[in-house]
Order: structure tokens, then C-alpha cells, then sequence
């Protein structure tokens, strides 16, 4: 068993903003000090497992957020700002049990939560852009963008029991959930919150066929077809709203020669 306790700073560094005009020609560095303590842990018998766990807390300072806008003459752009602080905070569990010698399984979870503490964006000058036409990605008290909640990965591995001459073989089935989160603030766009969702990915992999340097990977991602999305635009306030949707199903094979 190990246990420990980590403490560090650590900076994002600040840039020109290249369509920016003052006061958005350049943004600052984000700052952050981060806590963490923690266990790792390896567990022998009958049946092997590890285990480790983790607890954290962010707080972030001078943070970099992303506004969006139309300048002067109309067309849309967007500008890195310090737009204020926040905290994230949560807990990380990972666990792999040895069911038998050749089937084991695999657990990882996450659990976020994040909050917007103090948030100030420029004021815009309409000699720069127009102030109607701003869109933000967080608002203070609500989460910030792209952050869920809940994430949980398992995973299924099985080694077939074959002659060690042909090769090793392993299939593997892997279930994600990915809970809901936001997008944009919610001031911003009605659709501000994309839904949770959930995907299943299977593999097959074949190192050293019939103990040649060939390796053989046959995979299919999202089998069910799952229909989600992975980015919105915010862009309610200008008569309409973009999504990007996440990959469909797809399934293929790669094959690999090792010199």
C-alpha cells in the first residue's frame, strides 16, 4: 500500500489574441494550485486486484475562458480572456480484479465538480465589436464548459487459452458513460446543456500471429449506433444553434509488422 500527498502550482501561459483589438489583443497567464492525496494499492490471493484512489481540489486563478463575438464590421470571431476564478474539485477510483488467469476486469471512475466563483469579461467597446453579439462559455455559480459530472469506463478482457505458438489473442469489451454537461452558459442558449450518453466499443487483438512480426487489431467503436453530441456553438442569440456530433458507428482492422 502506498499513500501519499501532493501539492503543485502550475501555469497556462498567456498569448496575443491575433484578431483581438484592445482590450483583447493579449490575455494573461491562468494560474492554478492544485491538492491531492491519494492510496495505490495491490492486493494478492485468490483473487489479485489493485485499487487506487485519489481526492483533489483545483483553485484556479486569472482563468483563460473563451468570448465570442462579431467585431466592428460583422464578421464572428473570438478572443482568449482572463475572465476570473474557479475550483474543481473530485475523486478519481481505478480498480482491475483478476477474475481468472486469463479474464479480468477493469473499473475506472471520475466524479467532478466544478464552479465559477467570480467571472468578469471585458466590457466591449463597439468600436471593436458588438456588444449584443457576445457569447460566454460560463456564468459565476454554474460549471464550467465541458466538465461532466460523472465519467465510468468498464472493461471485459479475455486471453484466449491457445498454444503460445500461434500468437497471443485477447477480445476485450469496453462500456463508457459520459454524464450530461454544459456547453455554454445557460443565459446564452436554451440548448446551453448537452445529454449524458454512453458507448460500447469491442476488440480483438492478435500479437505475433502464428509467431510471425505481424500483429492483428480488429475493433468496432460505438455498436450501438449511439447518437450524442460532443461540442455546441452558442450561437442562440444570433438566430440560430451549431452542434458537433460525436463519431458513429465504425469498425475495421489494422495490422501492424514489427521490425
Amino acid at each position: 500500500m502506498l499513500f501519499y500527498a501532493k501539492y503543485a502550482r502550475g501555469y497556462r501561459q498567456g498569448s496575443v489574441n491575433l484578431a483581438g483589438r484592445p482590450p483583447l489583443e493579449t490575455h494573461k497567464p491562468e494560474e492554478v494550485d492544485t491538492y491531492e492525496i491519494g492510496a495505490k494499492t495491490r492486493f494478492y490471493g485468490t483473487i489479485p486486484m489493485t485499487l487506487n484512489a485519489a481526492l483533489f481540489y483545483n483553485d484556479f486563478t486569472d482563468q483563460q475562458l473563451q468570448m465570442g463575438y462579431r467585431n466592428a464590421n460583422g464578421t464572428g470571431t473570438s478572443a482568449i480572456v482572463n475572465a476570473g476564478s474557479s475550483t474543481i474539485w473530485g475523486g478519481e477510483l481505478d480498480v482491475q480484479v483478476l477474475l481468472t488467469e486469463n479474464l479480468s476486469l477493469i473499473a475506472s471512475y471520475a466524479y467532478l465538480n466544478t464552479e465559477v466563483d467570480e467571472l468578469e469579461f471585458p466590457e466591449l467597446d463597439p468600436s471593436v465589436g458588438d456588444p449584443s453579439t457576445v457569447v460566454i462559455t460560463s456564468a459565476e455559480g454554474e460549471p464550467l464548459p465541458f466538465a461532466p459530472e460523472n465519467q465510468l469506463v468498464l472493461t471485459a478482457s479475455y486471453q484466449l487459452p491457445l498454444d503460445p505458438s500461434l500468437g497471443n489473442m485477447t477480445a476485450a469489451v469496453t462500456w463508457s458513460y459520459s454524464d450530461h454537461q454544459q456547453a455554454v452558459a445557460e443565459e446564452v442558449s436554451p440548448y446551453y446543456k448537452m445529454e449524458s450518453y454512453d458507448l460500447l466499443n469491442l476488440n480483438f487483438n492478435w500479437v505475433g500471429m502464428l509467431n510471425s512480426p505481424l500483429d492483428l487489431s480488429l475493433f468496432a467503436t460505438n455498436v450501438t449506433d449511439e447518437e450524442y453530441i460532443t461540442y455546441l456553438s452558442g450561437q442562440w442569440n444570433q438566430g440560430y444553434e451549431s452542434v458537433q456530433t460525436g463519431q458513429p458507428r465504425m469498425y475495421g482492422a489494422r495490422l501492424k509488422y514489427n521490425f
